[in-house]
């Protein structure tokens, strides 16, 4: 016997009728006859055949199926003891750019010997807990302290290898200092993955992402990149090339396109991946408020490089924990330059994301209460024991939403599933289960 699933929603989409489960992450195209017993939960008026099709996709479940219990078992283990440490290092503050729309301040700090040191021996004695050991750098400008990346990454991928924990590194960097021999330092290092941003053409991008002494950086950025392409034949190689999209870049923004495929040729390890500018806050954000356009259509974006053979990043399929932010998981930091512990990369001045220190003999010392905001369940807030979404945010929260808006942000998940349905079935219309 079943039962329809908690976690199915139901949308109309123009003349096809569409069930979407969000713990599965399955999306159907069905009748109009099945779209209306599936709504008002009447399981048994649906045809065996349909109903076991509707099961393997996990629209139905079995009567005995506790849904609510499945989910609470996995966000034990994805947020409260997931298997995954994750370490967000700040090896620096200090920039070597001045973007005109960054949130952070650049106090000219490198990370000690001590704060270095302090890290590895965290790591040393707690990797046993852990299968995975993942490190993201950020900054700051990272680059400006490889020597600290190099220190600390080297001790880290030995601990790791005499505890038999797989390690992964990944890194956030603007690229002006990343010629091939600083990348093939970093490859030792076991950094693969790289967010780098490209502000559109060279106009716009010189106009945006400049040095602290106000002069451009597109070619020396791109020149690193196409140098780092020509030179690296390993496919374990992960380019992620960001474009924050003002006004002026959307205006230039397929020329872009135009260009970035003659310079890499639909080399998949180099994609592009499009977010609108944000207001995180800041000083320099003030003068650029014009330049804020929050009205873009994306989708016309990855249409355009679908229809260039351009890799670019698509929204992934909103199931079982894609919407859990890293600053919501118990055992994910940032490490600021001085030893500071944090949650979120964003409010790295905001007191109530400084949630403790790290001591050079690896203790952590943790202020229970600031840090017990970031992990609460949504739950402390708001009932969300019947919300058909749940399985995508497994009840976490964005508390640096909430810090903003004294309210649970749902809308982004809510948007996030509405636009995956319409782009199912776009692409999907001619599917039916009948």
């Amino acid at each position: 016997m079943y039962k329809v699933s908690k976690y199915n929603m139901y949308k109309q989409v123009k003349d096809h009728y569409v069930v979407y489960n969000a713990y599965a992450g399955q999306c159907k195209i069905i009748s109009k006859k099945t779209y209306d017993d599936l709504c008002h939960n009447l399981c048994d008026s649906v045809a065996p055949d349909l109903k076991d099709q509707l099961s393997d996709k996990g629209f139905l479940v079995p009567d005995y199926v506790d849904e609510y219990d499945n989910m609470k078992a996995l966000r034990e283990n994805f947020i409260i003891n997931p298997t995954t440490l994750s370490l967000y290092i700040l090896p620096t503050e200090q920039c070597n750019f001045r973007c005109r729309y960054c949130y952070e301040n650049f106090p000219n700090l490198k990370m000690s010997k001590k704060t270095q040191d302090g890290i590895i021996n965290y790591v040393s004695k707690n990797i046993k807990k852990y299968k995975v050991l993942y490190v993201e750098w950020f900054g700051g400008e990272p680059l400006l302290a490889i020597d600290v990346i190099e220190y600390i990454s080297n001790a880290l991928i030995e601990i790791c290898r005499k505890n038999g924990v797989i390690y992964r590194a990944a890194m956030t960097t603007n690229a002006y200092l990343l010629d091939l021999d600083c990348y093939n330092r970093l490859r030792h290092c076991r950094i693969l993955s790289y967010q780098i941003t490209v502000d559109g053409i060279k106009e716009t991008h010189d106009e945006q992402r400049v040095l602290a002494n106000g002069k451009g950086t597109y070619d020396r950025i791109i020149n690193n990149l196409v140098q780092i392409q020509k030179n690296t034949i390993s496919i374990s190689l992960d380019m992620t090339i960001r474009v924050n999209i003002s006004k002026s870049v959307y205006d230039c923004i397929f020329k872009f396109i135009d260009n970035f495929k003659s310079l890499f040729d639909g080399d998949r390890r180099f994609r592009l991946c499009f977010k609108i500018v944000q207001d995180y806050g800041g000083d320099a954000i003030q003068d650029f408020k014009d330049e804020l356009c929050n009205k873009i259509d994306i989708r016309k974006l990855h249409s355009y490089c679908k229809t260039m053979d351009v890799p670019f990043e698509e929204s992934s399929v909103p199931c079982i924990g894609y919407g859990v932010c890293y600053a919501s998981k118990n055992s994910s930091w940032v490490i600021g330059s001085v030893g500071n512990l944090m949650k979120c990369t964003i409010l790295l001045y905001d007191e109530r994301n400084q949630v403790g220190k790290i001591l050079d003999d690896g203790t952590l010392i943790i202020d229970e209460e600031c840090y017990s905001k970031w992990v609460d369940s949504c739950d402390t807030h708001m009932n969300s024991s019947e919300c058909a979404y749940s399985p995508i945010c497994l009840k976490s929260f964005c508390y640096k939403h909430y810090l903003e808006d004294k309210a649970i942000y749902c809308q982004a998940i809510y948007n996030c599933v509405d636009d995956y349905i319409n782009r199912f079935v776009e692409e999907n219309g001619d599917e039916h289960f009948e």
